[in-house]
């Protein structure tokens, strides 16, 4: 049996597996760092990171639709529920749905009587630092991610699908050594979170969210103990850009700076968070069609259009059985689907959204008039 990441370091399986487990160790060292920053600027400067609505609302005795409290998400103005559970991007376009929703008995008698201000603080304290170290992994490997494709993109076919085991004239193996490294980065983090999953259940993510993190974290460990897929790595681990305002997203909402719900938005502050609300949506949206529909394709067409050959050959050459080459075939076929069914929700929320303005829009031009005390008092034709 070969030695887990044999192939993924010229030292061999030891040496990958120490770098495994240090980066293990990193995330879980950001994890209470970004736990000890999120503490101190809600002791210190609390201002800073929750919106003063929050306050606001709790001393009026209401429920605040713009903060913590809210208890529904929307993109452009149109509620957003979709898709199981991330953070490979899978299970994060899940953590849409509102982070403060109550998903259990415990947490309901927990939350039932705390203001819109506390449920922030609560929410921020308890899952902020995941998703703290989440950014910090999305920006790391989207990063690496791009270069691995600069990196690989004149390679031949073979050394697209195959990490050479030697080094020669024109080799790719140091791209591919730099390919593996980030795909041992990513299993740490798969680990970590899923970790912190499972402490936190189910606030972080269900059961979705945990065959998610063991099934990818298998296609991760098979890759790089035989040392294959380093190029289609490089552009799977790219779509982990619109983790990035994902995460963002969250932070407008839970820190109440999300707008209120809807079009009904009163006040100049008001509408200047729904434009920046929208603004992140957008910015999700493009990221995700960008490099998980559109480049996630080209990827595929290729792989299996134009390199199917050098697919079929790594059984030889790598020595991968056959099971967990389909199986590693089989995932990202069904991550491909998966983000094509998301993407064609997203796109309908977006035309729904857009429609719901243009209605409003409409109706504010028609009726404007009357309330024109300023004109001519009669309505617009």
């Amino acid at each position: 049996m070969t030695p887990l990441f044999e192939n993924s370091h010229d030292s061999g399986s030891s040496s990958a597996v120490q770098i495994l487990l240090t980066f293990f160790l990193v995330w879980e060292a950001l994890f209470h760092l970004g736990r000890m920053l999120i503490k101190c600027g809600l002791r210190n400067r609390p201002s800073w990171i929750l919106d003063e609505s929050l306050s606001l609302d709790s001393m009026n005795g209401g429920s605040n639709s713009n903060g913590a409290a809210a208890a529904n998400n929307s993109i452009n103005g149109t509620q957003v529920n979709i898709g199981p559970d991330a953070n490979d991007h899978n299970d994060k376009i899940s953590r849409l749905q509102d982070p403060n929703e109550n998903r259990d008995s415990r947490t309901n008698t927990t939350t039932a009587n705390l203001t819109p201000h506390q449920q922030a603080r609560q929410t921020l304290i308890q899952q902020g630092p995941s998703y703290f170290v989440s950014l910090i992994h999305s920006l790391y490997v989207t990063y690496r991610g791009i270069h691995h494709i600069s990196s690989l993109y004149d390679a031949s076919d073979l050394e697209k699908v195959f990490i050479t085991r030697t080094y020669f004239q024109g080799s790719h193996r140091p791209a591919h050594l730099e390919v593996a490294k980030t795909n041992i980065i990513f299993l740490s983090y798969l680990l970590y979170d899923l970790l912190h999953v499972i402490i936190q259940y189910p606030n972080l993510g269900k059961i979705d969210t945990i065959i998610h993190h063991l099934v990818f974290a298998s296609c991760s460990a098979i890759n790089g103990t035989y040392g294959v897929m380093p190029f289609p790595f490089g552009w799977l681990i790219v779509g982990e850009a619109s983790t990035i305002f994902l995460n963002w997203r969250w932070f407008l909402r839970v820190s109440g700076r999300g707008g209120k719900r809807g079009d009904n938005v009163c006040s100049s502050g008001e509408v200047e968070q729904k434009r920046v609300l929208d603004t992140v949506n957008s910015l999700f949206a493009f990221s995700f069609f960008a490099t998980r529909i559109i480049l996630y394709s080209i990827g595929m067409i290729h792989l299996f259009g134009f390199s199917l050959e050098e697919v079929k050959q790594l059984q030889q050459l790598g020595g991968v059985p056959s099971s967990l080459l389909g199986m590693t075939c089989g995932c990202m076929f069904l991550g491909w689907g998966l983000n094509l069914l998301w993407g064609f929700k997203i796109w309908g929320m977006m035309v729904r959204g857009t429609q719901r303005k243009r209605k409003k829009s409409n109706y504010d031009r028609e009726h404007s008039g009357r309330f024109n005390f300023g004109g001519s008092g009669k309505k617009r034709n």
